[in-house]
């Protein structure tokens, strides 16, 4: 039998990797995730918890404690990591659950600010008229008006791929956010133009944009968390015995139903 715990840190985050006999197991916490606000503090405590339980374990297997014995150590080890495991997933259910809202939100329309039903009818037939590559300029140039016109409908109408309405559907949450939050930036002076009026659009997309990339990389942060947690998931599992489904049902977050 052989139990071995070694520890790395670099600028991307903290490994620790676990050897246990023929099964290796490695838990990753990125640094990004760690700084997270919302759901860092949680997740490092636990993994913190986690790091100590293991060193533990391994100060005690190399004093000698085998056979049965550390057997049963090892599924109390695993134990142990689970009510700290239970919160790190609530946390992070709590947070995706704030980022899907948030981003239906950017993504509402509001009929108050949108051009009625029967003119946005309108323009949608008109880029329905047009042929594909045209249709995809529409798409991807679309002002405010015309995206909410044809945002509602959805890609199947306009016969476009999902990469092709994924990118519409950006510039649509960018223009929806402008609109909606009111984004009103006046031109700023140049060398060129020190008196120019008016409102400065770009700037206002480029701010909005900001928004939107900054619920992106929240999102994204959370499939960074959402493998970490699958990793606990499988050392729990190796510890214990217990195959992955079943130590969920032991920590209460799913059921025979």
């Amino acid at each position: 039998m052989s139990f071995t715990v070694t520890h790395n840190a670099s600028d991307r985050g903290g490994v620790t990797a676990v050897q246990i006999d023929g099964a290796r197991l490695s838990v990753f916490l990125p640094r990004v995730v760690e700084e997270y606000a919302e759901i860092g503090p949680t997740l490092r405590a636990h993994n913190q918890a986690v790091v100590g339980y293991l060193n533990r374990l391994a100060d005690e297997f190399r004093d000698g404690l085998t056979g049965a014995k550390f057997t049963a150590e090892k599924e109390k080890t695993g134990r142990m990591m689970l009510p700290g495991f239970v919160s790190a997933v609530k946390a992070v259910q709590k947070e995706h659950a704030a980022v899907k809202l948030a981003r239906i939100e950017m993504a509402r329309l509001d009929e108050s600010k949108a051009p009625s039903p029967i003119v946005r009818s309108d323009l949608r037939r008109r880029v329905f008229a047009q042929d594909a590559p045209n249709r995809i300029a529409s798409l991807n140039n679309a002002n405010y008006e015309l995206a909410c016109a044809c945002y509602e409908v959805g890609p199947d109408y306009f016969a476009v791929d999902d990469r092709i309405w994924e990118k519409f559907e950006q510039r649509w949450i960018v223009l929806n956010h402008v609109k909606k939050s009111n984004l009103v930036l006046p031109r700023q002076s140049t060398p060129e133009n020190l008196t120019e009026s008016g409102n400065d659009d770009q700037r206002a997309e480029a701010l909005a944009q900001k928004a939107v990339d900054k619920l992106t990389h929240r999102a994204e942060t959370l499939e960074l968390a959402e493998d970490y947690l699958k990793q606990i998931l499988r050392a729990v599992s190796v510890l214990t015995g217990l195959s992955a489904m079943d130590v969920l049902k032991e920590a209460g977050l799913a059921s025979d139903d």
